[in-house]
């Protein structure tokens, strides 16, 4: 298992008063298909790494992000990136939809797939450009049908307050 860390900048209101917050996107589980991250406060993001040295809490954590899912699978925002953003342009063959996703990739990938789910490249960072490159085509040879970003809700009080779940599908 990989623990990487990616800053992301984000406003946080509270009833009480707006506070700016920086939060970073933790990894707190990742394979060759799916990555799933915690939305901690910067300053508690060393404390928080420290705590995930522990397979306990790592279990614990995914356990929440199982829960948080399950009893509220019907409120989590899911965006599907799948064939139809893939070819760019409808009728197109897949060979020349590879020569396609081969330019995109000496451009941003991350920046075209981030456009099309408009929720911001910096949710895409969590993944690796090259990912991204091998899943659209993966998607374009029909090994896989989409890749599926999940993001339910807020599981509670406290941090993390986000959970992201990033998986071929």
């Amino acid at each position: 298992m990989n623990t990487v860390v990616v800053a992301i900048e984000t406003d946080i209101d509270t009833e009480e008063t707006a506070v700016e917050t920086d939060v970073e996107q933790v990894v707190i589980y990742e394979d060759e298909n799916k990555t799933i991250t915690a939305e901690v406060p910067a300053e508690m993001k060393d404390q928080y790494l420290r705590d995930l040295q522990d397979p306990a809490v790592v279990e614990q954590e995914l356990a929440k992000v199982n829960q948080s899912l399950q009893a509220r699978s019907s409120d989590s925002s899911v965006y599907y990136w799948g064939k139809d953003k893939a070819l760019v342009a409808g009728g197109i063959t897949t060979d020349i939809a590879i020569q396609v996703v081969d330019i995109l990739a000496k451009g941003s990938l991350i920046g075209y797939v981030a456009s099309f789910l408009q929720i911001g490249a910096s949710a895409l960072r969590l993944r690796q450009e090259r990912w991204w490159q091998e899943s659209a085509r993966m998607i374009l040879l029909e090994e896989i049908t989409a890749v599926k970003i999940t993001i339910p809700p807020n599981p509670g009080p406290g941090y993390p307050q986000i959970y992201r779940t990033v998986e071929r599908v």
